[in-house]
């Protein structure tokens, strides 16, 4: 761990006191890890450390902040490619297209919604039995609340035990009546019949914003007839750009394709030992901001906790998750807080550091505080990442790539220009990056 600098500084023929001849002496040596690599780091001083995230007392879930350019994507990338290497199942929610190569390379399944191409993700058609329906009753009626609901927080809240007590009661009696054919315009129809017989106002107002999904609405054709998505490939990611604009929209089909990706991995088709790793990329444009959304992470988070899955939820800043208002959580905050056994933090801007060592939620000494703002990414080498993990050990590791994995994964302008203009010439997936590296080599 000695650099150049440190050598030309003391010279080998000059004396020194002890405290300065101690630094020599190997007394030290930074975490090899806890086991096998699920996720590959080296130290400041070139230490390996092999990170298997299923190894923990707690739960097995994490979460990632860092700043735009950081090397977030890639990070997430990464884990998400080794993950696959030893054969667990991936899912992978996105905004802006950084998977789809690392997908279109293994082999996977590119799912992205669009306005111009709908396609069903009718929950209710795949619940095949009564005991199918009991175990997912409670999410299936948090996700036909939040269609309905309002988007204020504490509206939501206060009106979400009474909804979600008729919600509860319209399912099990609607997949009694219609099976694997119950649609939500078959719950709207019940609950609106119970809203004007009761002469209950506040239900008939929910039941015309809940028409929205139903046939004739204007998103009908995604919750529609049976759902028309295989979830079966070892490695999905869904790509929700084209329909950012659509905040109804787009978190009704964030909660559907979590749902499918869900039941796809908990009725453990396949190897029975085989465990998924779930990642949530640019969360921060839902988390913290919709009340609707704050719950279903909430659900997200419990529903998992109890196979051998892997929850990796990634934003920008920790603002995305603390109210430096109130100076509390977001509800969504304290499911990812609470039931995160991983903590990975990147280069942050110094608005979210402060904000988290305000928030008290880590206890770090005045070391660790450093080691966290200095962890930095230089462009092309590496990206630095403080990890705090499961017994609370707290290091600064770097995610170092080979030049083929750097433009498989680089999300910078330049660099998907040269790849596009080698597809454009020609050049199959493998060849335009291999191009690219024996055209830096001349360089």
């Amino acid at each position: 761990g000695i650099s150049d600098a440190y050598l030309e500084t003391t010279g080998k023929y000059r004396s020194m006191f002890s405290e300065q001849a101690s630094q020599f002496v190997p007394l030290e040596c930074d975490w090899k890890g806890n086991g096998s690599a699920h996720l590959l780091l080296a130290s400041r001083r070139g230490q390996l450390a092999a990170i298997d995230l299923f190894i923990s007392n707690n739960n097995y879930n994490g979460y990632v902040i860092a700043e735009s350019g950081s090397g977030k994507s890639v990070f997430l990338i990464m884990m998400a490619f080794l993950a696959f290497t030893r054969n667990d199942r991936v899912f992978v929610l996105d905004y802006g297209g950084s998977y789809q190569r690392v997908c279109h390379i293994v082999g996977g399944q590119y799912i992205e919604p669009d306005r111009q191409n709908p396609f069903s993700l009718n929950p209710f058609s795949t619940i095949l039995t009564m005991e199918q329906l009991k175990n997912e009753l409670d999410f299936l009626a948090t996700f036909v609340y939040s269609l309905g609901a309002s988007k204020n927080k504490e509206q939501y809240e206060k009106d979400e035990k009474f909804f979600k007590s008729h919600i509860l009661e319209v399912i099990k009696e609607g997949y009694m009546d219609f099976g694997t054919r119950l649609e939500i315009t078959e719950l709207k129809d019940v609950l609106e019949a119970r809203g004007r017989v009761n002469n209950a106002q506040q239900i008939i107002d929910f039941c015309q914003q809940l028409s929205m999904f139903c046939r004739g609405g204007i998103y009908e054709e995604f919750f529609t007839g049976p759902c028309e998505v295989d979830f079966k490939n070892q490695f999905i990611v869904a790509e929700v750009q084209k329909i950012e604009g659509e905040q109804d929209l787009r978190d009704a089909i964030i909660m559907m394709l979590t749902y499918h990706q869900s039941n796809a991995i908990f009725k453990k088709e396949g190897t029975s030992s085989q465990k998924s790793l779930s990642i949530y990329d640019e969360a921060h444009k839902y988390i913290g901001k919709d009340a609707r959304m704050d719950d279903f992470i909430e659900q997200l988070y419990r529903r998992g906790r109890k196979e051998e899955n892997s929850t990796i939820i990634a934003t920008q800043g920790f603002e995305d998750i603390y109210d430096s208002g109130s100076g509390m959580l977001s509800r969504a905050g304290k499911a990812i807080i609470n039931s995160s056994s991983w903590k990975f933090f990147l280069k942050q801007s110094e608005t979210s550091i402060n904000l988290l060592l305000k928030a008290g939620v880590f206890s770090l000494n005045p070391m660790e505080e450093e080691l966290m703002r200095t962890a930095k990414t230089v462009l092309g080498e590496y990206s630095e990442i403080f990890v705090i993990t499961p017994e609370e050990y707290k290091y600064v590791y770097r995610l170092t790539l080979d030049a083929y994995f750097y433009y498989m994964t680089s999300t910078k302008k330049s660099d998907k220009s040269r790849f596009n203009q080698k597809i454009e010439e020609g050049y199959s997936f493998d060849e335009a990056i291999k191009s690219m590296i024996e055209e830096d080599a001349k360089r």
